[in-house]
């Protein structure tokens, strides 16, 4: 009987253990994902993806983050894929930033959508956080002629 109830205590144990971490759904408003640069129409430009960790929180150096852009009609990236573990993305301070290489074909405002995996860590845990969506707005401007 007494080993019935260890293996019964051990399978709840478990259970639970499982239910609150690695299936626990991790909490809304970890970071803030934002876009600085802008862009002029035919010319190399450059974006930087900017994350910024919640207060209590910070960006998780050793997690394998990686960051797909896509192209579209407007807005092409020299390169679309970004990986932490390949030094791609800048750990600074408590975030993260991404210097991204891109190019406008016509101007005004431009959405940039992008999936990104990364992971936010506080004293007692970190959340991963798998193919988030991003999507910013871009402003393109248009080229000047001088005559």
């Amino acid at each position: 009987m007494k080993k019935i109830f260890t293996l019964f205590l051990t399978v709840l144990l478990s259970v639970f253990f499982l239910a609150s971490t690695s299936m626990a759904k991790p909490p809304e408003g970890l970071y803030k994902a934002s876009i600085s640069g802008s862009l002029e129409v035919g010319k190399d430009g450059l974006l930087t993806l900017h994350i910024v960790p919640a207060k209590g929180y910070k960006w998780n150096k050793q997690y394998p983050a990686k960051l797909v852009l896509a192209n579209d009609a407007n807005v092409s990236f020299s390169k679309t894929e970004y990986k932490q573990l390949k030094g791609e993305m800048k750990a600074e301070g408590k975030g993260c930033t991404v210097d991204i290489a891109a190019k406008a074909a016509k101007a005004g405002n431009t959405e940039v959508h992008a999936v990104m995996s990364l992971s936010i860590c506080n004293e007692e845990t970190c959340h991963v956080l798998r193919k988030r969506k991003l999507k910013f707005s871009v402003a393109v401007r248009g080229s000047v002629t001088v005559n």
